[in-house]
């Protein structure tokens, strides 16, 4: 996503991780944190950008959804914790 605007990444990544809809308010980031995330078997270190966000909604379909990855989430980890 290097060749994305950041800000409208930043907005896409907040609807599809919390179904929230709304605004990016500023132009500039409020700051950055790094993480190390798995891709195609190495870890790379990857920045994020945090941006200020005026939420108007959440979307109601999305909370459905994040529930029930949620749900599948837990129930995987009590599966493994109980191997």
């Amino acid at each position: 996503m290097k060749s994305k605007n950041p800000a409208r990444v930043a907005k896409q990544e907040v609807f599809e991780e919390a179904g929230l809809v709304g605004e990016i308010i500023g132009k500039r980031p409020l700051g950055s944190y790094y993480y190390s995330k798995k891709l195609n078997k190495m870890d790379v270190l990857t920045e994020v950008l945090v941006y200020s966000f005026r939420v108007e909604k959440q979307a109601e379909d999305r909370l459905r959804e994040i529930a029930a990855r949620n749900a599948m989430v837990r129930r995987d980890r009590r599966r493994r914790a109980r191997r």
